[in-house]
């Protein structure tokens, strides 16, 4: 029996449903590419013949994403864990990647090699010859020329790298006490007559009783001039002697005696006086500093130009059972109550004591601007009305005391 066309019997049988399989997405197929093979077949499900690839790193690459392309096609998994499976396959490549780095770096140096005639490697053997060579050369030059120091490195040097010339000085006078200074000099001009003479007089300076003290640099030019004005009807002359230098023995304990410090000198340190006469080794001890220990002190000791230099430059020297340090000790005597220079405490006409941090007339230990820690104020550049006074008046860095050391040590000779 014919039906017309569209009322046909209607089928009771029901179409069987297939699922389309996921598309896979665009970056997943761009990240997940399979490098070529040159054979790949495959046999079942998660198994896969051995391909030959290039490097380890390929061929890990395609496993990644072959697994990747499985997990996908899996419609029994839940979401959740394709996403931590793919994040541990990722972690996986990483691991790989980073164990073909020394053989990515080997290649990298046989191209360098190929490209420049050595590797990287030896570039940096080159620059540490080079560096070293530099190094060398650099103190080789300070040895030959000396490291010329900073004006910085200048001022913090201490008094002891100060080494200053001997002296040969002579004292003139006038025969006449009524003359002056300047009468003195006029009368050494015509005396001496040093343009035709030739003699050469490093320095002049005046002193007390209206005298003045003629410089020269050596022995034979004081010998000169003093041959000169020994037979001058109008002025005396006198050779000058030179004071011997001090040293100071810092921290010694309060025990040693004169004689202990004089003993230790000469027995436990005779490395330092080797081939010097009984004169040079001479010893006196001046005076002695109290020091922040009770059992301990600063001796001064009086020495000779040879055995100064000597124990300055080896800047320890053992006594009894210390080994004390000793340092050139300046001949400035300053007033510990008025702060002044060129007298002691014991000459000093003044009857209040002043401050050394602020210069005030009271003690160091009531002093209000120290407790406050405010800036200390020298007495001293104060007086000198200097603008650079935030020192305190005992200070090394004090230039008033610079000038009065200096003038100190004039009359030393430090050989």
């Amino acid at each position: 029996m014919s039906h017309p066309e569209g009322h046909g019997p209607k089928t009771t049988a029901r179409a069987s449903t297939v699922s389309p399989k996921p598309k896979p997405k665009q970056g997943d197929a761009k990240k997940f590419s399979v490098p070529p093979q040159t054979i790949s077949v495959r046999r079942s499900i998660g198994e896969w013949e051995k391909a030959s690839y290039t490097c380890k790193l390929d061929e890990a690459t395609a496993c990644a994403g072959r697994a990747k392309q499985q997990l996908n096609a899996a419609r029994n998994l839940k979401g959740e864990l394709k996403i931590e499976a793919f994040k541990m396959l990722d972690r996986l490549l990483e691991i790989v990647k980073k164990l073909e780095m020394p053989s990515k770096t080997k290649v990298e140096k046989e191209v360098m090699k190929q490209i420049w005639g050595h590797s990287g490697g030896e570039f940096l053997a080159e620059i540490r010859e080079l560096k070293r060579l530099t190094q060398e050369t650099r103190v080789r030059t300070d040895e030959a020329q000396g490291v010329i120091p900073s004006y910085a490195e200048v001022l913090s040097r201490p008094p002891a790298a100060r080494v200053d010339k001997p002296k040969f000085s002579v004292i003139v006078g006038s025969k006449n006490v009524i003359d002056t200074s300047a009468d003195v000099i006029e009368k050494l001009r015509g005396a001496l007559d040093a343009r035709r003479s030739g003699l050469k007089i490093e320095r002049l300076r005046r002193v007390r009783d209206a005298k003045v003290v003629l410089s020269c640099a050596s022995k034979e030019e004081m010998e000169k001039l003093s041959e000169q004005l020994k037979n001058d009807k109008n002025l005396t002359a006198e050779v000058a002697k030179n004071k011997k230098p001090l040293v100071v023995l810092k921290n010694l304990m309060a025990y040693n005696t004169d004689d202990d410090i004089r003993t230790a000198l000469a027995e436990q340190n005779r490395h330092l006086l080797e081939d010097l006469s009984a004169d040079e080794t001479a010893v006196e001890v001046r005076y002695r500093r109290r020091a922040r220990n009770q059992q301990e002190c600063h001796a001064v000791l009086q020495v000779s130009p040879e055995l100064w230099q000597r124990l300055t430059s080896a800047g320890r020297v053992y006594i009894d059972l210390q080994h004390v340090r000793v340092q050139d000790q300046s001949p400035l005597v300053q007033c510990t109550r008025c702060l002044a220079y060129g007298h002691g405490r014991k000459q000093c006409a003044d009857d209040v004591d002043l401050c050394n941090y602020c210069g005030g007339p009271h003690l160091k230990s009531s002093c209000t601007q120290l407790a406050a820690a405010q800036a200390p104020k020298c007495i001293n550049c104060t007086r000198a009305k200097l603008t650079e006074t935030a020192h305190t008046a005992f200070g090394d860095c004090c230039p008033v005391r610079r000038k009065w050391d200096a003038l100190a040590r004039a009359a030393i000779a430090y050989g």
